[in-house]
């Protein structure tokens, strides 16, 4: 279990994920990889800001960064989903001049 707490504390962990789940979503295209590229962003962020500046204890619990981790995919979906679904859905017909 160590060996996940050391991976999951690193913030460079969590840019190489971000990273690595942007480039599949070039790729995919589909906009399941994206939230969770961003919040993985975010997520490495937060790790860095609190070893920078805050040194809140609590943030470096894996279990905590987690449930950061998955919370802030979930509202992401939903955000990406209204954006876009609402530009797919003014452009219906294609014979629009």
């Amino acid at each position: 279990m160590e060996f996940l707490t050391l991976f999951l504390i690193q913030p460079i962990f969590w840019v190489i994920l971000g990273i690595s789940f942007i480039i599949l979503e070039v790729f995919s295209g589909e906009m399941y990889f994206l939230p969770n590229g961003i919040s993985a962003l975010i997520v490495s962020s937060i790790i860095f800001l609190n070893d920078q500046f805050f040194n809140i204890g609590f943030i470096l619990n894996w279990a905590f960064l987690l449930i950061i981790y998955a919370f802030l995919a979930i509202i992401l979906i939903f955000i990406f989903r209204y954006i876009f679904h609402n530009k797919i859905e003014k452009k219906k017909d294609l014979n629009i001049y």
